[in-house]
């Protein structure tokens, strides 16, 4: 491809060093003129509302902290919320709170497969 189509080779290289080394997005245009730094700072905004919106939805609208106590015994993000929702618990607007122990306990057993 090298050979054949510099231009293409050019741009699946950037692409790679993107998404494996965490080199730095650039921009289509970046370098002709095409894009502005406002644009670029309108579009990282943009992504950085984009990405908040999709952690929020991750979460199924419960706070993160709570989600994470049981994430961080090793039980998968989608799992525990869906445990979330099975038991019923309160999103409370995303804020923190106590659970009760017996909450917590309906909430390990639909984990961990218990009937």
């Amino acid at each position: 491809m090298l050979m054949r189509n510099p231009k293409e080779f050019d741009r699946v290289a950037q692409e790679w060093a993107v998404k494996y080394a965490g080199a730095p997005k650039k921009e289509r245009g970046e370098n002709s003129g095409g894009a502005s730094a406002e644009t670029i700072k309108q579009r990282q905004k943009k992504s950085k509302e984009q990405e908040e919106a999709e952690r929020v939805a991750q979460y199924g609208g419960y706070n993160e902290d709570m989600i994470n106590r049981f994430v961080t015994m090793g039980f998968d993000l989608d799992r525990v919320v869906a445990a979330f929702d099975y038991v019923g618990i309160d999103p409370n607007g995303g804020e923190d709170y106590e659970l009760e122990e017996a909450y917590i306990g309906d909430i390990t057993a639909r984990l961990l497969g218990e009937p």
